[in-house]
């Protein structure tokens, strides 16, 4: 995430004006970057496989503590 507290020209420069959107409240500048955004199904698809991953994972571990308490 970029913040910028002075002009927002070197912004623009450097990442040749390429945001989803600019929005201006009075004297300040918003740019909104959206690169990090997922843009296809496979995409997405592949995140939610992670997210699951991890989940079981989680599990799996939080299983294991249980049961050598119990133990």
């Amino acid at each position: 995430m970029l913040h910028m507290l002075n002009r927002g020209d070197a912004v623009m420069e450097k990442y040749n004006g390429k945001f989803a959107a600019v929005y201006r409240f009075g004297e300040t500048t918003v740019f909104i970057d959206d690169s990090c955004m997922v843009k296809t199904p496979e995409e997405r698809e592949k995140i939610m496989d992670e997210i699951r991953a991890e989940g079981i994972q989680i599990l799996k571990e939080e299983a294991r503590r249980k049961i050598k308490e119990i133990s």
